[in-house]
C-alpha cells in the first residue's frame, strides 16, 4: 500500500496527458456509468471477509454517453442530471434530504467497503455546483450503507496527496 501511495501522483499525471492527448470537446470523452458498475460488477468484485477500498477517479457528475438505460423512480435516477434542476433552487438540500430524492440506491450489501472519490470538478460554475455533487454522493453511499467515503476536490496536489494517504 505504501508504494501505491507513493506512486499514486506521477501515475495520475500520466493518466491525465493519456486521457487528453488529441481530444478538446467534451464530445471526444465517453462517460461511465457508475450506478451500473455498482450494481452489476461491484459486488462481485469485494473481498467477502477483508476491508476494500475503492477510489473512484470523477469529475462528480453519474452522466454517461447513453442515457438509454438511466433508470427512474420519481425524482430518483441512476444518473446525475438531477443536478440541473437542484442547482437552482435555494432550498436545494432541503430537498436532496428529502426520501424522494437522489439516485437509487444499489441493493447490494456493501459493509465491507470504503469509497474515496477523488477529483472532483464542477462543469458548471453555479455557486453551490461543488457542494450539490457531494451531497449527492454523500446521500448515495449512505443509503447505501457504505460505513466512509472520503470526497476530494481537484485541487492542490499536495493537500491532495494528504486526503488520499488518510483513507
Amino acid at each position: 500500500m505504501e508504494a501505491f501511495k507513493k506512486s499514486l501522483p506521477a501515475l495520475l499525471t500520466t493518466l491525465y496527458k493519456a486521457a487528453i492527448e488529441k481530444r478538446t470537446k467534451t464530445t471526444d470523452f465517453m462517460g461511465a456509468d457508475t450506478w451500473r458498475s455498482f450494481n452489476d460488477f461491484l459486488p462481485q468484485s469485494l473481498l467477502k471477509n477483508g476491508l476494500n477500498k475503492l477510489f473512484i477517479l470523477t469529475d462528480g457528475y453519474l452522466d454517461f454517453e447513453s442515457n438509454r438505460f438511466v433508470g427512474k423512480n420519481g425524482n430518483r435516477t441512476t444518473d446525475s442530471r438531477m443536478i440541473n434542476r437542484l442547482r437552482n433552487l435555494t432550498n436545494w438540500q432541503q430537498v436532496l434530504n428529502s426520501p424522494e430524492e437522489g439516485i437509487i440506491p444499489v441493493k447490494s450489501s456493501f459493509g465491507n467497503l470504503q469509497v474515496c472519490v477523488a477529483e472532483i470538478h464542477p462543469k458548471n460554475m453555479a455557486l453551490q455546483e461543488q457542494s450539490i455533487i457531494i451531497a449527492l454522493w454523500k446521500k448515495w453511499l449512505n443509503e447505501m450503507k457504505i460505513r466512509q467515503s472520503t470526497f476530494i476536490v481537484r485541487g492542490n496536489i499536495l493537500e491532495n496527496k494528504v486526503q488520499l494517504a488518510s483513507f
